[in-house]
């Protein structure tokens, strides 16, 4: 007999298959941290289904794998005839996610929708941006301390001073 949640997720990532094969866009809630500091919980991303040619080393993407969705940012890409596949990691994660097959891509992140905000992803990834990203992956105080920053700024709609993916002080 399946879980619920585990339906639920199945149900949940053949739902955003279906929609951005048919409509070419979703837009889906941002739930982990993997991609801290790029990407916040409740983050609202919009995804543009896309082809596996298209894609480039620092664009974030969706694919699905084992009935989940994960967002991360692409290190790699294999395009040789018989090897077609990309290399992700999460910003704030220290190894690679397993290779992605062409197959399992969704499609790419277009737009973060942040209190208020409509941020465009960088595709460049900063040797400080990636520091901080290792530091929360290693610290679950200073993960801790950052989430409840953000949480704070969500509630209190201070959207003037929220964390932007193209801050040029982190550079």
């Amino acid at each position: 007999m399946i879980e619920l949640p585990q339906r639920r997720e199945e149900n949940g990532c053949s739902m955003a298959a279906e929609v951005l094969h048919s409509c070419g866009e979703v837009r889906l809630q941002v739930r982990g941290t993997s991609m801290l500091p790029t990407l916040w919980p409740r983050d609202r991303l919009t995804i543009q289904f896309t082809q596996f040619e298209p894609v480039l080393p620092g664009d974030i993407v969706l694919y699905a794998r084992q009935d989940r969705l994960f967002i991360h940012r692409v290190t790699q890409k294999s395009d040789r005839a018989g090897s077609r596949f990309l290399v992700t990691r999460g910003d704030a994660m220290a190894e690679a996610d397993p290779p992605v097959l062409a197959a399992e891509l969704l499609g790419k992140v277009i737009s973060v929708h942040r209190c208020g905000n409509v941020i465009e992803p960088d595709r460049e990834f900063s040797v400080s941006r990636r520091l901080v990203g290792m530091l929360l992956c290693n610290s679950g105080l200073l993960r801790g301390m950052a989430l409840r920053l953000h949480a704070w700024r969500v509630r209190s709609g201070q959207s003037d001073v929220v964390f932007r993916l193209n801050e040029t002080a982190m550079e």
